[in-house]
């Protein structure tokens, strides 16, 4: 989104006529739409078509913002142009494409017409965007059975924390790995990309009330927000802390009714993987073999994770993940998979 200036005094602005923004949040899928643009340079084209999809977001257009979704034909010379309803008003601006020949496929995407209002308000009245910070790396979306692991009730659905960073606004506030985020301010978030577009598009500095579930119970805190910059977001690197691993007991075996072989993630033993992969994790267990049969493979779990915590237990040698599994029906496991926190649901 980019906000034109025109300086001269003597320009005139008689003749320009806007268009009216609609709401995006009350576009409905299905719903008929126009966008219009320059399709290879032919001014003034119209294209009709229907609403996909609303939410669209981990497109690899941006970090921020989910898309709609239609598919009006959108070519290249269409960016920038209005989305229409079909009273007129103006719900997203034409900005990508999904196609293999760089024609129209009928898969279009437009940035919503409230985040092109927030965004060019914040340029007009600041020159730029500021964006807000939690401090919280997410993890994968929701599914069923993660959502019963985490005993979380029938239908609720929210951002999972994969980790939390130190010394940033979502630390302080007490938020924890594994917490599940499903209320800012009252709105409510059923996925990780949308608890990022809310985030980011509020100003830093503000309070916000943040609802969420930890081990099926729902909490609340206050989050005073950051400030979001690419630096803040990277993450530490796993250097700095003590080698908890090296020294632990237990260095290697296999946990066999899981079907998975791990042994203690050392950085002495295991630096090359460690750097090659970006391992941040200073603790756990190296999976090095999963049966491709097994009840590990089933939850997802590959060779190369680390395997931080089972059932919220931190596990510094085999016997600790030995343990957990046997004496329970039902584990929850946190891992890491080349620097990024997830979590796996295992059941025996």
């Amino acid at each position: 989104v980019a906000v034109v200036q025109i300086k001269d005094a003597k320009f005139n602005r008689k003749n320009l006529i806007q268009l009216p923004f609609g709401s995006s949040d009350n576009v409905k899928v299905g719903e008929f739409v126009i966008a219009l643009g320059a399709p290879f340079g032919l001014e003034f084209s119209q294209s009709f078509g229907a609403v996909s999809a609303t939410s669209r977001g981990n497109l690899n257009i941006t970090n921020l913002g989910n898309f709609i979704q239609t598919d009006a034909a959108i070519n290249p010379g269409n960016s920038g142009g209005p989305l229409l309803d079909m009273q007129g008003n103006v719900i997203g601006m034409n900005t990508a494409i999904f196609s293999r020949s760089g024609s129209s496929a009928g898969i279009g995407f437009a940035v919503p017409s409230n985040l092109v209002r927030e965004v060019a308000l914040q340029l007009i009245n600041k020159g730029k965007v500021a964006r807000g910070y939690l401090g919280v790396r997410l993890a994968q979306d929701m599914d069923d059975d993660l959502a019963s692991a985490m005993n979380l009730p029938k239908g609720i659905r929210g951002a999972l924390v994969g980790n939390v960073e130190k010394n940033t606004p979502a630390a302080k506030a007490g938020i924890e790995s594994g917490d599940v985020i499903t209320e800012v301010n009252g709105r409510a978030v059923h996925s990780g990309q949308e608890l990022s577009n809310t985030v980011g598009l509020m100003q830093p500095g503000s309070k916000v009330a943040v609802a969420f579930f930890r081990g099926g119970v729902k909490k609340s805190t206050t989050i005073s927000l950051g400030t979001y910059t690419a630096a803040a977001n990277a993450g530490p690197g796993g250097g700095g802390e003590e080698d908890e691993a090296s020294g632990a007991q237990g260095g290697k075996g296999s946990v066999g009714e899981a079907g998975v072989k791990v042994e203690v993630l050392s950085r002495a033993k295991h630096g090359e993987f460690i750097q090659q992969y970006g391992i941040e994790s200073n603790h756990g267990l190296l999976v090095t073999d999963v049966d491709p049969s097994s009840k590990a493979r089933a939850a997802g779990i590959r060779p190369g994770d680390v395997l931080l915590k089972a059932n919220n237990v931190e596990l510094k040698s085999v016997k600790d993940f030995a343990n957990v599994f046997s004496q329970n029906k039902k584990i929850l496991i946190q891992l890491e998979r080349r620097g990024t926190f997830l979590f796996a649901s295992l059941r025996k």
